[in-house]
């Protein structure tokens, strides 16, 4: 009888590895994963010479992980073997606590916040200085500086900015967020819970942003971030929330000189619902035209995509606000480009505000 059991675990088996062998053969290669939201390993160049120095092997170990059937599937049941069955703490540097998901960003790469400030001088160099131009510097914490044991040092980060960027004002936020503040399955914040972080952040630059009197819309409430990909851990939908009041929904907005919206909500159904705020990341140049506001002040803000959502409230303080994203409008050609446009000022305030993602991974800055 246990024989007969062995022959049918062992053909079992067998025949497993058959159909798995046959799917990796006969399966089309994809080109990227929108789940981790990054590109796959290709089959790599067969040659005598890519096999001789173990090029091929290394790359074909990538292409086979990377192009295995079903192979979400079996990345989502390893994250739920490991939350749930293992209590491992995190997987692959995702984790939940208190029904949030969160990924851990620790340690400071004190490396990384160096090439962001260099490349912060350069604008301050070429752009600001001899300028009548008010300078500020304020960090978007991660979720995990707010929940995590492993946290990027807030102390150690301010003071390595203050040292490397004497010229800024520094601003904090960290005591005006929570993690209620940020999505469940997403690194970015939600509008609606952050107008006391904008509006300080505002009056620490001597301008005014209405605390409340707002409108809240939804745009949809069936969006699920990047987390809840990556991490491949149970989570219910969230609301795209925007707000609206007389101010912002008197704004002109124009994204890269062509004629633009606050919030798009077609995009809000799309692909990347956080990119409804001012149409996304990655948008090199964004200006805002605030006819509702009682002076003639000028805002510059260099940005990541956190921007996109806390700018529209912060801009309510300004009478025309121009949003920068070197990521997508590399430093060197900033000025060129703002003097085409004509929005070259002598006298303005300037925010460089920039998540510790962003600062820790500073490779994606320009």
């Amino acid at each position: 009888m246990c024989k007969v059991i062995n022959i049918i675990k062992c053909s079992i088996f067998a025949l497993f590895l058959v159909v798995m062998c046959a799917l990796c053969l006969f399966s089309a290669d994809k080109e990227k994963s929108e789940a981790e939201n990054r590109e796959l390993a290709q089959m790599p160049e067969f040659s005598l010479a890519t096999v001789k120095s173990g090029e091929f092997m290394g790359g074909f170990e990538s292409y086979a992980l990377d192009q295995f059937p079903f192979r979400q599937e079996f990345r989502k049941l390893k994250a739920i073997n490991s939350e749930y069955i293992l209590n491992l703490g995190d997987n692959n540097g995702f984790y939940k606590k208190d029904g949030v998901i969160a990924k851990i960003t620790y340690p400071l790469d004190n490396e990384s916040v160096t090439r962001a400030t260099e490349k912060f001088n350069y604008i301050f160099d070429n752009f600001i200085k001899g300028k009548d131009m008010n300078v500020y510097m304020s960090v978007i914490p991660d979720k995990n500086d707010l929940i995590g044991n492993m946290k990027i040092n807030k102390n150690e980060l301010l003071a390595q900015l203050g040292e490397e960027m004497p010229y800024a004002e520094m601003i904090d936020i960290y005591d005006k967020l929570s993690a209620d503040d940020f999505y469940v399955t997403d690194h970015h914040w939600k509008q609606e819970e952050i107008v006391e972080a904008a509006q300080h952040i505002a009056e620490s630059m001597d301008a005014s942003v209405p605390g409340d009197g707002y409108t809240v819309k939804t745009l949809t409430d069936r969006f699920y971030g990047e987390y809840y990909e990556q991490a491949l851990l149970p989570a219910d939908p969230e609301s795209i929330n925007v707000l609206h009041n007389e101010i912002i929904d008197s704004y002109s907005v124009t994204v890269n000189g062509m004629p633009s919206v606050v919030y798009d909500e077609e995009k809000a159904k799309g692909n990347s619902p956080y990119d409804a705020y001012l149409s996304g990341a990655m948008n090199g140049l964004v200006t805002i035209d605030n006819p509702a506001a009682n002076n003639d002040k000028v805002l510059y803000v260099f940005r990541d995509s956190f921007g996109s959502s806390v700018i529209p409230l912060i801009a309510q303080g300004y009478s025309k606000t121009i949003l920068i994203d070197i990521r997508a409008l590399p430093s060197f050609r900033v000025v060129a480009t703002l003097d085409m446009m004509n929005l070259n000022f002598e006298t303005a305030d300037v925010l460089f505000l920039y998540s510790t993602l962003v600062l820790n991974d500073s490779s994606q800055i320009n």
